[in-house]
């Protein structure tokens, strides 16, 4: 092993025995058992070995060797541990940690190799024995896969500590000064592309230099060079049949592991002691090393295009039987299964799935042959479906209509197909604020009277994109919002067929908003909790969460900060207890109105705010929109809002059934205009916004801005009082100034409770320490002070700060100015 290399990994092993465990996991190759069996050597540590094999997946016959190695470190428990049983019970593994904790010598325990354990109960008994985290023993795990115990380590609060593949690797100046050491002279630059082309993997890079029939300017043509290691090593002594069985495997990026229940026991053995295949048993999955596979492509040639395809499908099927769509979908298409890809992205098409995702999707649909197009109307709904996803509604509207008098004419007696197609029109016409779209649901309901079969969640249609949808604006028209009302209620029914018969409610919803936005906030509210005990009492979380979001905005707009802060809490307490963590992004999105609301901009999420480089939907723009605008006022990015909310004005004038959402982006820049100081487009966007507000009765969006409205609604007076309404003005400025006068309060406990965190000076220094990444353990060497002592400062800062884990205590530490 190159020296460098070895003191670099024997300075983390030293790190490392710290914790009360280590993890070490990479594939075979990296020196592992060699690095660790050498440290512990030079250091005269006690420690006693577990080589795994196969057969310790028995447990009676691994509770034998684990005691006999426990009794290696341990002599003097060694009647203690003979009298144990076999742990048939937690019980006798109980007993076996007592043992292990009444060791007063420091040893160390090396389980090699992990990856090799598939039983349950030879698992569970490691698990128990990580989660014990002893103090005299260290257990080193090593595995040639990742594991999860990392996670186990975590959740259980052990100290642990993982060494991973790319702690192992060679840099570039390890491998030059490996191929010195065999007297072999290389530039840096040819360093560098060999230490990228094998990832600096230690065990080819050792057989490369070891080469010395190989002159210093071969070099230069490194990869060459490489491929004839292949050849001679991997290749060349292999049958005939090997060799064909190595190329096929290797026309496919990932391999299932039940692939080798269709190899004969030869083959099968060859893989699995194959050093460029890596077994990931705990996602059932092979990997081939990729300059290995290169290589191996390289004789593709000898393949029939049956035997490739034959191949393909062998792993597709699999793959797809096995639920791995996304690795099957590509290998379907290419083979020619076209019925199982499109039945693998409809099944990949959830209310989750995100843009770059869907992009993936759509892309690999275009490759479905037009004739199959042709014949399965279906597949076509699908690609229009992804069109909706990405935000390309303006192409689907005519896509559709086609498609329905194409399957009309044909006189098609697939009902469902029709009634899909309806269902989609429905949505694209509700966005559009035509009063068609109910028609198409009612008929969509009569043509799938057990449910949309690709939209029968209630997620989609109640979180999925923004709730209140109306009927296209008509200026000058009163109470539009009662009318849309009257039509919710006759389409409720309808939607509760197309989800299956699960009732959302949206008839109740858009009667609870409309009590929200006309200010009528009792009412509202008494309607949210309606619906919070209806979403609890039919087990809806959607319904929940967005009963929660406007319990919350209630809160806000009556200057009840403690109301939306427990209500926020419950909301992120649901989505941890139900793992819904597909709408993380909606308990961001309301923490940074809770900040903004209070002024506080440094505590506004970063994702809320952040530039992102990748390609963005319309709908990802939109979705956090409205928070990034007031992020920017805030932050005095005066344009930056305006170039936002016009952007935003467009995406809204196109979907006229968001006009209320227009209403937003007109206030919001009316706003940030009176800001700059151009109270003339201050004054246009503010009465554009009243006409569209005043015939419909809604004034919350104007009183939940609070100060910012109050003055917007003084320069109406000064300078154009004759295109309001003056009790209009008076309301709004009254209720607006109001709530100011709260929020002001507000802000200002807000601010002296962020001042008045007090720490004492030991809380001080151990939190200096947690953010610097030190463990309970090291604080405690570094502080002379008992390991348990620290993490009951540990646990009583988090208390003194309101934090729930390290992390979150030195983001508030340091917005706090106390690190």
């Amino acid at each position: 092993m190159e020296e460098n290399h070895k003191h670099r990994v024997e300075g983390l092993l030293k790190q490392a025995m710290h914790h009360a465990v280590i993890l070490i996991e990479a594939a075979p190759g990296y020196g592992k058992s060699e690095q660790v069996k050498a440290f512990l050597n030079e250091r005269k540590k006690n420690y006693a070995w577990l080589r795994l094999r196969k057969m310790d997946n028995h447990l009676f016959f691994h509770w034998k060797q684990l005691l006999k190695a426990l009794n290696e470190i341990m002599p003097e428990k060694k009647e203690a541990l003979h009298a144990l049983s076999m742990p048939d019970e937690p019980a006798q593994i109980a007993e076996l940690i007592e043992i292990i904790e009444m060791n007063d010598e420091e040893a160390v325990l090396v389980i090699d190799d992990y990856s090799l354990l598939t039983d349950q109960k030879v698992l569970f008994l490691y698990e128990n024995l990580i989660e014990a985290s002893f103090e005299k023993l260290t257990l080193i795990v090593i595995s040639s896969r990742k594991t999860e115990l990392g996670r186990l380590c975590i959740k259980s609060n052990v100290s642990f500590y993982l060494i991973g593949e790319e702690e192992l690797r060679l840099s570039s100046k390890e491998v030059q000064s490996l191929f010195k050491k065999n007297r072999l002279s290389i530039t840096q630059e040819q360093a560098e592309k060999l230490t990228e082309k094998w990832y600096g993997w230690p065990l080819p890079l050792s057989i490369l230099a070891e080469q010395h029939t190989m002159a210093d300017e071969t070099y230069t043509g490194s990869l060459e060079k490489i491929q004839q290691l292949c050849y001679f090593y991997l290749y060349r002594n292999y049958s005939k049949q090997t060799k064909k069985l190595l190329i096929k495997l290797a026309l496919v990026d990932v391999l299932p592991l039940k692939l080798l229940d269709s190899l004969d026991e030869e083959d099968r053995e060859l893989l699995e002691n194959h050093p460029m295949f890596f077994f990931d048993y705990k996602k059932g999955v092979i990997h081939i090393q990729e300059t290995y596979k290169e290589f191996l492509r390289g004789y593709q040639a000898k393949l029939s295009d049956t035997e490739k395809k034959a191949v393909m499908q062998l792993v597709a099927t699999i793959l797809f039987k096995q639920n791995d769509l996304e690795e099957a979908l590509p290998l379907l298409l290419k083979s020619g299964l076209q019925d199982q890809a499109v039945e693998a992205i409809w099944q990949l098409m959830t209310p989750t799935t995100d843009y770059n995702q869907t992009l993936f999707l759509f892309e690999q649909s275009k490759l479905l042959s037009k004739e199959y197009l042709e014949e399965h109307p279906r597949a076509e709904l699908q690609r229009v479906s992804l069109l909706f996803f990405l935000g390309k509604t303006d192409r689907i509207e005519p896509i559709l209509t086609e498609l329905l008098e194409k399957l009309e004419d044909k006189a098609t007696s697939d009902k469902e197909i029709l009634g899909e197609i309806h269902f989609m029109l429905s949505r694209i016409m509700s966005m559009k604020g035509e009063v068609s779209s109910l028609e198409h649901i009612k008929i969509a309901s009569t043509y799938l009277p057990d449910g949309s079969r690709y939209w029968g969640e209630p997620a989609p249609i109640i979180l999925k994109a923004s709730w209140l949808r109306l009927p296209r604006y008509e200026k000058g028209v009163n109470d539009q919002l009662i009318k849309a009302q009257k039509m919710y209620e006759a389409v409720n029914p309808s939607i509760t067929i197309l989800l299956k018969g699960r009732n959302i409610y949206v008839d109740r919803f858009f009667a609870a908003e409309i009590a929200y936005y006309t200010f009528k906030i009792k009412e509202a509210k008494v309607r949210f909790l309606e619906l919070l005990y209806i979403g609890k009492n039919d087990q809806i979380p959607e319904i929940i969460l967005l009963a929660r979001e406007y319990l919350l905005r209630i809160g806000l707009v009556k200057g009840e900060l403690q109301e939306a802060q427990n209500q926020l809490k419950e909301i992120g307490k649901l989505i941890n207890e139900l793992e819904l963590y597909q709408y993380n992004g909606l308990h961001a999105q309301l923490t940074g109105w809770i900040a903004l609301y209070l002024q506080s901009v440094k505590d506004v999420p970063s994702r809320m705010i952040e530039e992102s480089t990748r390609e963005k939907s319309k709908w990802e723009i939109v979705r956090n929109g409205f928070t990034q605008a007031r992020y920017m006022i805030q932050t005095y990015d005066f344009w930056e809002a305006i170039a936002l909310l016009n952007y935003l004005e467009e995406v809204y004038r196109v979907y006229s059934g968001h006009w209320l959402s227009l209403m937003y982006v007109k206030i919001y820049r009316a706003i940030t205009y009176s800001k700059i100081g151009n109270r003339e487009l201050a004054i246009r966007d503010l009465e554009a916004s009243y006409e569209m507000s005043f015939g419909n009765n809604i004034i919350t969006p104007f009183i939940g801005c609070a100060g910012d409205m109050r003055y917007l609604i003084q320069i109406a007076r000064e300078d154009a009082q004759e295109k309001f309404d003056d009790t209009w003005l008076d309301l709004i400025f009254t209720k607006a100034k109001g709530l100011e006068r709260k929020v002001g309060t507000l802000r200002k406990q807000n601010d002296a409770e962020n001042q008045t965190v007090k720490l004492t000076p030991r809380r001080k220094e151990i939190l200096q320490d947690l953010a610097k990444g030190l463990t309970a353990e090291e604080i405690a060497e570094q502080r002379h002070i008992a390991v348990t002592t620290v993490r009951t400062h540990i646990k009583n800062i988090y208390g003194d700060l309101g934090a729930v884990n390290r992390a979150d205590a030195v983001r508030i530490a340091v917005s706090k100015g106390l690190i």
